[in-house]
């Protein structure tokens, strides 16, 4: 997944997708989405029903202060859990 570089708060990035295996009528699934190392906590953000991720902070993500974010994302139906170990969102940069 990647972004352009000074997107601004609340732009769409991306979507993560996850399935529940007994079915939707079960249990819902739940999205949270964690940094990892130096990547600042709120530079993205995701919403916990349906896995849209977006520019969460208030200011612009600048490549220059970030090569890349770096998340650990989980989904949840309330029973199990399941986490990606690494998950990377490149910024590209503007040219103008």
């Amino acid at each position: 997944m990647s972004v352009s570089e000074n997107q601004i708060y609340d732009t769409v990035i991306g979507t993560i997708t996850a399935v529940d295996a007994d079915g939707p009528s079960f249990n819902g699934i739940f999205y949270s989405i964690e940094p990892v190392n130096n990547t600042e906590h709120d530079l993205i953000r995701i919403n916990n029903k349906t896995g849209v991720i977006r520019v969460g902070k208030d200011k612009a993500i600048d490549a220059e202060n970030y090569e890349y974010l770096h998340y650990n994302v989980t989904a949840s139906d309330g029973d199990n859990v399941n986490t990606t170990k690494v998950y990377y969102m490149f910024l590209n940069k503007m040219f103008l």
